[in-house]
């Protein structure tokens, strides 16, 4: 009887032990996407637009949260409807882990780059954002818009 209640007692803590230490397989997918929004708009999506009233000079911050694929950087493009040569805009700070700044752009109707090698990065909702400085000549209301896009 006391070999059968041992061989029963190992045969219970065998099982015990091997339903603890079996291993599972867990896969969590992210999907892809980005959000853009400057300080004090509305809009949270991949593009946004700023009106600008000049003449002006000053700053506005743009917010942005990215998710890439594997392997894959983003880039934030400018552009506007000012006329040529009007409208110079500069990165003035940046998170260090969400992209490189390039160096100051002259808006133009074609995108062009202002921030590349964007890598997934969420730079906040409140305090952390990218502050462009920027220098407007001329009179009127013009557009800026701003997109998220592969590289």
């Amino acid at each position: 009887m006391k070999k059968w209640l041992i061989f029963l007692f190992l045969s219970v803590a065998s099982l015990l032990i091997a339903q603890t230490s079996a291993s599972h397989g867990i896969r969590i997918e992210i999907k892809e996407g980005s959000l853009l929004g400057i300080v004090g708009g509305t809009s949270l999506s991949e593009n946004t637009s700023y009106i600008m009233v000049g003449p002006a000079d000053g700053y506005f911050v743009v917010r942005y949260t990215t998710i890439n694929r594997e392997g894959i950087l983003k880039k934030l493009t400018v552009q506007s409807d000012a006329p040529k040569g009007a409208l110079h805009i500069e990165v003035f700070w940046t998170p260090s882990t969400c992209g490189w700044p390039t160096t100051e752009v002259v808006a133009t109707g074609d995108p062009q780059a202002i921030i590349d090698h964007i890598p997934s990065c969420f730079t906040g909702l409140e305090g952390i954002g990218v502050t462009y400085w920027f220098i407007f000549p001329v009179q009127g209301t013009y557009t800026l818009v701003l997109n998220l896009v592969e590289e």
